[in-house]
């Protein structure tokens, strides 16, 4: 007779995960991907031609509403660049450490928990 030791869906889940195929993915093709850049232009550089654009039109007493709005639109630039893109930069940075390491152990992984499987599968036939 056999004592459980490891929970039938505890099981399963190891078992479900070592059939995920993480092993055989192409984490050279993720990498490539994760080292894209997140836009193309250099959002600081737009707002600060856009707020010299605003300083050029506030001159004019004409174009001084024109002047206001383009330095809302810089504004708005620059806070795209500090809360979206350099956030995701620091995210994509955190991203591609991850599947780094999990390209380096994957097959590590699935080793460890067949061998964790086979030990529980031991202990339960001992007790």
């Amino acid at each position: 007779m056999m004592m459980m030791v490891l929970p039938n869906d505890a099981r399963d889940n190891l078992l479900q995960f070592n059939d995920t195929g993480v092993d055989e993915v192409n984490f050279t093709s993720y990498t490539a991907e994760i080292e894209k850049q997140l836009v193309s232009a250099n959002l600081s550089s737009v707002a600060d031609d856009l707020s010299e654009l605003a300083d050029a039109l506030a001159n004019s007493t004409a174009t001084q509403g024109l002047a206001n709005d383009t330095r809302a639109i810089a504004n708005r630039v620059r806070r795209i660049q500090s809360e979206i893109v350099d956030r995701g930069a620091q995210l994509k940075d955190t991203l591609d450490v991850q599947v780094k390491y999990l390209q380096g152990n994957a097959s590590r992984i699935q080793e460890s928990v067949e061998d964790l499987l086979t030990l529980v599968d031991d202990i339960g036939r001992a007790v």
